[in-house]
């Protein structure tokens, strides 16, 4: 794996920049952003940056990221989670899966997903019938219907 990293004294964003002209030529090329901590306390960090650090350290852990990663020192140098945690926390479910709906509902529960009537945003899920629509923190996209 190479990482193509930015210092500080590089332009601010100048690595997302880099990065876009970078997926022109290589469509394999992977973003490792920086998490954003709030300046004042008891304000969570963007769930959205969190859910892509945190889907790409877990695509590179079952070694099947891409091979280039672009991203800032400030990045490296954050907190990640211990080899291993990550596949460990991991719960696959596949879609037409069949597995019992109060251990599913459990298990979406303690990994931090909340229940709502109608699934709009990463880490939630809804319950219609035997129906359960996850918004997985890895995707981008709500479920399809």
């Amino acid at each position: 794996m190479i990482a193509a990293v930015f210092g500080l004294s590089a332009r601010r964003y100048a690595h997302r920049s880099f990065f876009r002209k970078l997926i022109e030529l290589n469509s394999n090329a992977s973003f490792l952003p920086e998490a954003e901590f709030a300046a004042v306390e008891n304000i969570l960090p963007d769930p959205e940056i969190a859910a892509e650090r945190l889907a790409l350290l877990s695509q590179i852990e079952k070694e099947n990221a891409s091979k280039l990663v672009v991203t800032t020192r400030a990045a490296l140098d954050q907190p990640a989670p211990s080899r291993g945690m990550l596949r460990s926390a991991s719960l696959e479910i596949q879609r037409g899966s069949n597995m019992a709906m109060p251990a599913l509902l459990s298990a979406l529960s303690g990994a931090g997903y909340e229940r709502v009537a109608q699934v709009t945003t990463r880490g939630q899920f809804a319950v219609r019938g035997g129906i359960v629509d996850i918004f997985s923190w890895q995707t981008s996209l709500p479920p399809a219907n």
